[in-house]
C-alpha cells in the first residue's frame, strides 16, 4: 500500500490548518476560541503504519480528520499464514463535558478503510466503511502538549471473507480498537 502519498497530504493540511488558525486565534486563553490541534498515534509506527490526526476545536466540540494505517498483528486475528494490513481516512466528532477539552469525552466517528490481506506472495484488498462510537480520557500536559487515551466500537460495512491465495482472512464486522494519541494544541 502506498501510505506515503495519503500521509504527505494529511500532513500538509494539517500544518496549514494549525497555521491559519494560530495566526487568527486570539491570544487570551479562553475555552471558548477557535483551536486547532495535530496527534500521532505512536502504536500505529511500531506497527508498521501511521497516524496524523489535525482537529478543531471550540468550547465542549472537537472536530478530527486522520488518515491512518497499520500492520494488524498476527495474535489480533485467527487466520494463520495470512498477513493483514489496513489504511485509511477517518472522522471524528467528539464533545467534552469540559468546555477545557480535557478530561472525559465521547464521540462518534466513520471512516473509510482498505484492509489488505497477503498470502503466498498474492495480494487481495478489500474497501470497508467504518461507523463507531467512541469515548476516553484527554490529560493536558506542559508545552500545550496532551495525551489522549480511548477506546473506539465499531461496525465495518463491507467486511467479508477475503480469498488470497488458497487462504482465507475473515474479518469481523465489530471492531474494538484502543488508541493513545500524543498531541499539541495551538
Amino acid at each position: 500500500m502506498q501510505h506515503l502519498d495519503r500521509t504527505v497530504a494529511v500532513a500538509a493540511l494539517a500544518a496549514t490548518l494549525a497555521a491559519t488558525l494560530a495566526a487568527t486565534a486570539p491570544a487570551a486563553a479562553d475555552p471558548g476560541r477557535l483551536e486547532a490541534d495535530v496527534e500521532v498515534d505512536p502504536t500505529a509506527y511500531a506497527l508498521g503504519g501511521h497516524s496524523l490526526h489535525a482537529g478543531i476545536a471550540r468550547g465542549h466540540w472537537r472536530v478530527d480528520l486522520g488518515n491512518f494505517a497499520m500492520d494488524l498483528p498476527a495474535f489480533a486475528h485467527a487466520d494463520d499464514g495470512v498477513a493483514v494490513s489496513f489504511d485509511g481516512f477517518g472522522a471524528k466528532l467528539q464533545y467534552f463535558p469540559r468546555a477545557t477539552r480535557r478530561g472525559w469525552f465521547g464521540g462518534v466517528d466513520a471512516g473509510l478503510i482498505e484492509v489488505e490481506a497477503r498470502h503466498a506472495g498474492a495480494v487481495t484488498d478489500q474497501r470497508q466503511l467504518g461507523l463507531g462510537v467512541h469515548g476516553g480520557y484527554r490529560v493536558a500536559l506542559p508545552a500545550d502538549l496532551n495525551a489522549t487515551v480511548w477506546l473506539g466500537v465499531g461496525y465495518a460495512l463491507g467486511a467479508a471473507p477475503m480469498h488470497v491465495a488458497g487462504a482465507t482472512y475473515e474479518p469481523s464486522p465489530i471492531t474494538v480498537f484502543p488508541a493513545l494519541h500524543l498531541g499539541r494544541t495551538f
